[in-house]
């Protein structure tokens, strides 16, 4: 009774904060089930693989465009990431060890990013952020429309909470990305890429034959043979997913690089552009008269203020 006591009290603490929603068990179950289903079909063919890769994010960002005219919160994508997650380690880690291949060094290296991957996610999700909108307006901070420069808080149509700085919210991560947590945000995407490289790095050099470079750099040389049996077949067809997120992420990073550079939120952006097209023209003309110090000043703000 105590432990359950404790639980609901944290988890209507991290409600009245602003956190996400936790995704139920068969949120969980199906999402786990979905990317397993989606490995084993890519570990049948190449081509089957290459299919699965192009047509998950068109299929997910048409999702998210309907989720975000019906402006109601989806717990399940983020059990998809959390799935998602699990399995390309899994993937990447156990195949590997299987393989033995790999030395302990570099085992021990792709864990420690892969925990502080999971920690940066935590942190991002758990971020202390202002409450509801009715307590905003009340203290006088509702909705300002003072974007990233304005120092005002903006409401989330989505959660429907106040935000400092808002800026978007994430589906995958299902919380608001804002003044309280954009810092933790930008750490989980670099947290991410860097794991899921460095994880497609050790993988493809244990499935083929590496060549050394530099006298201690490998990388994979003849990889004829990625369909040998099930075992490659499957590190093959978690290393397309892992490389497809990266990919993707590797697009947010340098969208949020540019929108911090030139001292804009995407949420501010969105409010005064009818399209992404035209949000990215407004994004690429404020970067243009953007002065190198002011710039320099908003960076110096993130990282010593931004949380």
């Amino acid at each position: 009774p105590a432990v359950a006591t404790t639980r609901v009290r944290l988890m209507s603490d991290w409600h009245r904060r602003g956190g996400g929603q936790s995704p139920t068990g068969c949120a969980c179950i199906l999402s786990i089930g979905g990317v397993g289903c989606a490995l084993l079909l890519g570990s049948a063919h190449p081509l089957v693989s290459l299919a699965i890769c192009l047509a998950a994010p068109a299929s997910f960002y048409i999702a998210i465009r309907r989720l975000r005219a019906s402006r109601t919160r989806c717990p399940a994508l983020f059990a998809i990431t959390c799935a998602t997650v699990l399995l390309a380690y899994i993937c990447v880690a156990v195949v590997t060890a299987i393989l033995r291949v790999v030395l302990l060094w570099e085992h021990m290296s792709l864990n420690l990013l892969w925990i502080l991957t999971c920690l940066s996610i935590r942190r991002t999700r758990t971020a202390s952020l202002p409450g509801s909108i009715d307590d905003s307006v009340e203290s006088g901070h509702g909705d300002t429309g003072g974007g990233s420069e304005g120092g005002g808080a903006d409401v989330c149509s989505i959660c429907e909470r106040s935000i400092q700085h808002l800026d978007h919210h994430c589906w995958w991560l299902d919380c608001c990305i804002g003044r309280p947590n954009r810092r933790s945000y930008l750490i989980t995407l670099i947290l991410c890429i860097a794991t899921g490289c460095y994880g497609i790095l050790l993988t493809t050099t244990s499935i083929c034959t590496p060549a050394i470079y530099m006298d201690w750099f490998l990388l994979p040389a003849d990889c004829r043979f990625l369909y040998y049996d099930g075992l490659h077949s499957f590190a093959v067809s978690g290393c397309a997913l892992v490389l497809t997120c990266a990919i993707l992420l590797l697009c947010e990073l340098i969208v949020q690089l540019t929108l911090i550079t030139a001292g804009a939120t995407w949420h501010e952006l969105s409010r005064s552009s009818s399209s992404t097209f035209d949000m990215l023209l407004t994004l690429m003309s404020r970067l243009t008269r953007r002065h190198v110090g002011v710039c320099a000043t908003a960076w110096l703000d993130l990282c010593l203020h931004w949380r």
